[in-house]
């Protein structure tokens, strides 16, 4: 309040809702975004929290440890990440980033993700041959198996109701955990579950570096 009586041209928050308990937080992000439109303040505004920059931000800078990893509009933030850094930071729960061995033969290239044997389309991989490109899958892209031609089986080891979605931690046999939603109730701990993966919704990103390589096909 005090800064917009000084009638600012460049306002800086800088995080200005840390100590908020989660309702006023809420509220005030959506106030806060209401008056900087209407006195149409340029807004410079420093968080640690995802949902604060998604929320309020036209655009958002990712910075980790120093080195400047995106600029871009938050729904990009989400379907195009530049790194590993922000695609495990936006989205919740987190991405999966998971270890895949890639090889090329007479042409084709085949990428073990999670078990599966699966065909690669582009050329853009074909220099990880021999060695191992990191596969990102959004825990929404983790779906109950049917028809999927790639699947996985789980072991639920913990479940987080949050209303509209359950948020699922499960453990695929020779795998570190993974992370799934699923519609209310979800499933329950120590139960197993057949999953399907969708190979054209996976992120592909250069291990030694973290950059992507892929985004998933349009």
């Amino acid at each position: 309040a005090r800064a917009f009586v000084a009638r600012p041209t460049v306002l800086l928050l800088d995080e200005h809702m840390a100590i908020m308990d989660p309702d006023l937080r809420r509220r005030m992000r959506s106030d806060i975004v209401e008056i900087q439109r209407r006195h149409r303040v340029t807004t410079i505004l420093v968080t640690a929290d995802h949902h604060d920059a998604m929320v309020m931000a036209d655009r958002i800078a990712v910075l980790h440890d120093g080195q400047l990893h995106q600029v871009a509009p938050p729904r990009d933030l989400i379907d195009r990440p530049a790194t590993t850094t922000v695609a495990a930071f936006f989205g919740e729960p987190a991405m999966n980033l998971v270890a895949a061995p890639v090889r090329v033969r007479d042409g084709e290239r085949r990428v073990d993700v999670l078990g599966n044997d699966i065909r690669a389309w582009s050329p853009l991989l074909d220099g990880y041959a021999g060695a191992e490109v990191t596969v990102g899958i959004r825990p929404t892209d983790l779906v109950p198996a049917t028809t999927q031609r790639h699947t996985i089986e789980a072991v639920v080891e913990a479940g987080a109701p949050h209303g509209h979605r359950t948020d699922v931690r499960v453990r695929a046999p020779g795998h570190g955990p993974l992370n799934l939603t699923t519609e209310p109730p979800g499933p329950r701990r120590g139960e197993v579950v057949r999953l399907g993966l969708l190979p054209d919704r996976f992120h592909w990103f250069d291990p030694p570096t973290g950059m992507a390589v892929l985004h998933p096909m349009a």
